[in-house]
């Protein structure tokens, strides 16, 4: 996805669990949520851009090998966001933007957040790129478990093509959602499923 695609894209996509669209409801979008856990680009409210993907990820990754009557209900919400609006109010330097030419600042950059994610911080409002593939996530565990030196691990997070995501890190971005208005739709798994 471009950067002129990604700022234009008015349509996102965000899976939680029907508690976590409850609390939403109740207390709006937190830039908080999910701190001290790894994640690619750090805490904070996460969106892709692909409804199937997001499908793709309950079934495959949340509810990975949970027999039917374990699976957890989640859902995905169509959210109506435009990154457009953020730069224009907050400035180009708002959005750390990563594509395909910018793969060691990439690398290092998910390699932190996910490997550091107790101790590392940056400061960005919105962080937009690559989604990191399960195998790439495989490999920053075994960095963890001193399995594979952070070179490996680097070189590893390079040259693969994922989904899009966008990180809203901080408060005052993710309070230019506004639930009511912005929250689209609601696609339970059933429907999902279908």
């Amino acid at each position: 996805m471009t950067r002129e695609e990604l700022l234009s894209n008015k349509l996102w996509y965000h899976v939680t669990t029907t508690l976590g669209y409850e609390r939403i409801l109740e207390t709006k979008v937190r830039a908080s949520v999910n701190k001290n856990q790894p994640r690619d680009f750090g805490y904070g409210f996460y969106l892709n851009k692909s409804l199937d993907w997001s499908r793709w990820y309950i079934e495959k990754v949340l509810n990975k090998g949970l027999p039917e009557e374990n699976l957890i209900n989640y859902v995905v919400l169509g959210i109506n966001f435009c990154l457009e609006n953020v730069e224009k109010k907050y400035g180009v330097g708002s959005i750390l933007y990563y594509d395909s030419q910018q793969q060691d600042g990439y690398a290092e950059f998910v390699f932190n957040n996910r490997a550091y994610y107790e101790s590392y911080r940056h400061s960005n409002d919105v962080v937009a790129g690559p989604m990191a593939s399960l195998e790439q996530i495989d490999a920053i565990r075994a960095f963890r478990n001193d399995k594979a030196s952070k070179a490996e691990v680097i070189a590893f997070l390079k040259g693969k093509e994922e989904e899009t995501q966008i990180l809203l890190h901080k408060q005052r971005i993710c309070d230019m959602i506004r639930v009511k208005k912005d929250i689209l739709k609601v696609y339970s798994w059933d429907e999902l499923r279908r």
